[in-house]
């Protein structure tokens, strides 16, 4: 059988939230994969991103990286994301999109009975407005063949009690923003296509910190 060393060669990908966990091992996996492009998000520890860089600079001296501070619970996240994105990494175009960066911080949740509306808005804004919005703004630089990936959660499909509604609530909010997409997309766009993958618990920084706290 014949393998295709990379066959992803030459793509121009955005992975958010790729400075670590989940996130950092998708970017690391599409430098494997031949892009030669990358631009990952991180949201305080910048630290992190650059270890990141040097992961895909191991893998490829040449692969072009870029590394931008951004926040979900800001509603222009996803604008802004992809503008920096394209001039920071010198192109002109977006072939990969992965929404991986999500509000996730355990000790903030809030319980059915004490949620604000404020809470409950903000969850929305970073796991489904910012989703949304990077997929959009991706789809109009993107070209035939592209791929926009959403990460998802468990969560959204369970019945998961307190302190859990808000987070899963978004998440299941931000597969039906996927499933909607694709369907647009699929009549508006030449081959892009647009899933979200749901993953379950990974032993990752995210969740160990939930752990402690």
């Amino acid at each position: 059988m014949n393998f295709i060393p990379a066959p992803l060669e030459g793509k121009v990908a955005i992975v958010t939230g790729g400075s670590r966990g989940i996130g950092a091992v998708i970017a690391e996996t599409l430098a494997r994969h031949g892009c030669t492009h990358i631009a990952i998000t991180y949201n305080s520890n910048k630290a992190q991103a650059e270890v990141t860089e040097k992961k895909i600079a191991s893998i490829n001296s040449k692969i072009k990286t870029f590394t931008l501070k951004t926040d979900v619970c800001d509603a222009e996240c996803g604008r802004y994301t992809v503008e920096e994105s394209l001039k920071g990494l010198g192109v002109d175009h977006i072939d990969i999109m992965v929404s991986c960066a999500a509000l996730a911080v355990f000790s903030t949740f809030q319980t059915a009975d004490a949620m604000t509306k404020e809470h409950w808005d903000t969850m929305m804004t970073a796991d489904a407005w910012t989703p949304f919005a990077l997929a959009r703004e991706s789809a109009k630089v993107m070209p035939e063949g592209g791929r926009i990936i959403l990460i998802s959660a468990a969560a959204s499909r369970g019945a998961n009690g307190d302190p859990w509604i808000a987070y899963s609530a978004s998440k299941a909010a931000m597969e039906s923003v996927c499933r909607n997409l694709a369907a647009i997309y699929g009549i508006t766009k030449t081959d892009v296509t647009v899933n979200s993958i749901s993953v379950g618990a990974i032993h990752s920084e995210v969740l160990q910190h939930a752990f402690d706290t």
